[in-house]
This record gives C-alpha cells, structure tokens and sequence, in this order.
C-alpha cells in the first residue's frame, strides 16, 4: 500500500514538473546518494573518489541543465509578456479609433451612410436623417439605389 503511494505520487510529480526542475531534483538525488552511500561502501579508495568525481559532474550536468532550462523558460516568458502588451496596445488603439469614427459619423452634418456587400444601407448618420428627412430605423437594409431613385418615376 506504502509503495503504491509513493508510486502514484512519483507518477504524478513527474508529469506536473518541467524538465528543469526534473534534472534539477536528478542532481540533488545523485548528490544526496553519493554523500550517503560511498562513504559506507566498501570499496577502494581511488575507485572510490572516482565514483565521488563522476557522481559530482553528472549532478552538475544536471543541475546546469536545469539552468538553461529555466532560462529558456523565462525568456519565452518574457516574449509572451511582449506580445501581451503589444496586443493590449493594438486593442486600445482600436477602440480609440472606432470611438473616432463613431463621433465623426455622429456629428458630421453630411450624409454619410456605410453599404453591405449587396448595396444595401447599414448606417446612416444624424446629417443624413436631417437632409433627407428619413430616420435611421426606416432606412437600414434599404437598397441605395431605392434610396437614390426619383420617386417621380
């Protein structure tokens, strides 16, 4: 049961962790087994200060690895927060220029109107309702040329 545990909570500290913290705790683990398990070991003393060497650089490739991962990471990071602030500031700026062009629309005493893609009016400013003498609900959807035409005829 005890080793079940542990099994599921390796599993999933495995797969929640990135790469840098991985080769990180790898580094940390070969360094606390070295520390514990050689002095004890019997084996002979250059044998043994060279798994002490090797133990040691693989703990720092480890550990240099976790380095540059996280760099890595905090550079993607920082690009990120980049790009979030350059679309913070496009948006802005799009919302300034439609606010522009809603009050030019609004307060300009000519008649501007905006057309579909089958000619048919989809705005119509306050200029447009005074000169004209329709108002906006009655003319939305209208062809422009019902609009432009002689009623005469």
């Amino acid at each position: 049961m005890y080793a079940g545990k542990i099994k599921r909570f390796l599993e999933k500290w495995w797969r929640d962790h990135p790469v840098a913290v991985r080769n990180a705790a790898i580094g940390v683990v070969i360094i606390s087994w070295a520390l514990t398990a050689l002095p004890t070991a019997d084996i002979a003393p250059p044998v043994k200060g060279l798994l002490s060497f090797l133990l040691a650089a693989a703990a720092l490739i480890y550990i240099i690895a976790a380095h540059r991962s996280m760099v890595r990471l905090y550079q993607k990071r920082a690009e990120l927060d980049q790009l979030l602030t350059k679309q913070k500031m496009l948006t802005k700026r799009k919302m300034r220029l439609a606010d522009y062009f809603d009050r030019v629309l609004r307060d300009a005493g000519d008649i501007i109107f905006t057309l579909d893609e089958d000619g048919c009016i989809l705005k119509f400013n306050t200029g447009a309702e005074e000169i004209l003498g329709y108002k906006q609900h009655e003319i939305v959807g209208t062809p422009l040329t019902k609009m432009l035409s002689d009623p005469r005829e």
